[in-house]
């Protein structure tokens, strides 16, 4: 069975003339140009680990990062070793913030990940908490990337990224 990009069955439309048949073609072209997004319906998976986590190899900046997915974490947020492979510049007078983390009170810089890529979903301008390296041994891909997603949920022990 044909079906149309709008879902309706090819055999369940009927056109009254050739005349009509191109005005409405024509007319839905035109809307699905202007309101097509390049982004939308791209996902991601990972499957969730032993330790109930669920990790994604990216690219930030150009950069390969390991993160794990924390839907609990505010932000993103990264070692300043990882910011500096990002291209991130700090100094130790940027460390101004403090945050409330599970491991007690530690002191962050804000900055900007220009791009993180988890294959095809691709999220630009994503605020990121900068920790100490000695605050922080891992990258925690946090809510100020993944609100910027269509969605993102759990099915069969299967986290789902959709842009």
């Amino acid at each position: 069975m044909t079906r149309y990009l709008d879902g309706r069955d090819k055999a369940n439309v009927r056109f009254s003339n050739a005349e009509n048949t191109t005005s409405k073609r024509s007319s839905k072209t035109q809307k699905r140009k202007s309101s097509h997004n390049p982004l939308a319906g791209r996902t991601a998976r990972a499957r969730m680990q032993s330790n109930g986590h669920f990790y994604f190899n990216t690219k930030m900046n150009g950069a390969s990062v390991k993160v794990m997915v924390d839907t609990g974490a505010t932000g993103v947020a990264i070692n300043r070793s990882t910011a500096r492979r990002l291209g991130i510049k700090l100094t130790n007078a940027d460390f101004k913030h403090k945050s409330q983390t599970a491991n007690g009170i530690a002191y962050f810089a804000s900055a900007t990940i220009d791009e993180i890529k988890i294959g095809r979903v691709i999220v630009n301008n994503v605020r990121a908490a900068v920790l100490k390296d000695s605050s922080l041994n891992s990258t925690l891909l946090g809510m100020t990337f993944l609100r910027k997603l269509r969605k993102f949920e759990i099915s069969n022990s299967t986290l789902i990224l959709t842009q």
